[in-house]
């Protein structure tokens, strides 16, 4: 389904609407997605998947094999994990 709804915004992007209908009308029709009630909840790290959720990438800080840099890359080095909340973490050389 996350490809059906890739496929669905592509179509949005080109214009075509009626591809983009028939195409994301399968997605929503499977029952496998809905909305959540409290729009908070997308952004609760303890909430994590929900049904609203199509396409999404876990990482981990306890695995270095499963981390993720992304989050020291544009913050200043010398915040000292002010930015990051990560002050153990050491973010030069971190990109």
């Amino acid at each position: 389904m996350a490809s059906q709804s890739l496929l669905g915004k592509v179509y949005l992007t080109l214009g075509k609407y009626t591809e983009a209908e028939q195409t994301l009308k399968t997605v929503i029709s499977s029952g496998k997605y809905s909305l959540v009630a409290e729009y908070t909840d997308l952004f609760n790290p303890a909430k994590k998947d929900t049904k609203e959720t199509i396409f999404a990438i876990q990482y981990s800080e306890n695995s270095a094999e499963l981390a993720n840099k992304f989050i020291f890359l544009f913050a200043p080095h010398t915040s000292a994990g002010a930015v990051t909340t990560r002050p153990n973490i050491n973010i030069v050389g971190a990109g």
